[in-house]
């Protein structure tokens, strides 16, 4: 009953541009139920869908958004072992294509310098040490500063 949002011309792309755009996909993807109960060859089949379909999402927005540097953030969920093949692939391949511009963030995980929140959830504590890598990784990148320090529990 998902639904693929395609009618890109409802949103007008020239009032804002980003310095940078953030995405985190896929976590849920692969943590469902019915993930487990497949097959070998049905997940390698899944796993190849997600890389193809998330690479040509990431070219859509170069195309939209030429020059702008794109991060690929995963992990907070404890998931690479399950899912970080997958995204170091989303990144390079689509990395053949933009010259660079996808940057990969392997985000602190959720359980591993905090105890877990609710549900295997990562934590607020989490949250901020990861908040602060992507806020590293785009003074990186974007040569901005912060203009603020992060929160503290």
């Amino acid at each position: 009953t998902n639904k693929v949002r395609t009618d890109w011309g409802r949103y007008d792309t020239t009032d804002f541009v980003p310095d940078v755009i953030v995405i985190t996909l896929g976590t849920n993807d692969f943590n469902a139920p019915a993930y487990d109960t497949m097959n070998e060859t049905d997940k390698t089949a899944l796993r190849a869908r997600f890389v193809a379909d998330y690479v040509a999402f990431l070219i859509h927005l170069n195309n939209v958004y030429p020059d702008v540097h794109i991060i690929v953030a995963y992990g907070i969920m404890a998931d690479t072992w399950r899912m970080g093949a997958s995204q170091l692939a989303v990144i390079n391949q689509a990395n053949e294509t933009l010259d660079g511009l996808v940057h990969g963030l392997q985000m602190v995980a959720g359980g591993s310098t905090h105890p877990f929140g609710s549900d295997y959830h990562p934590q607020a504590a989490t949250h901020i040490e990861a908040a602060d890598q992507l806020a590293d990784l785009i003074e990186t990148i974007t040569g901005h500063l912060r203009v603020r320090t992060n929160v503290s529990l």
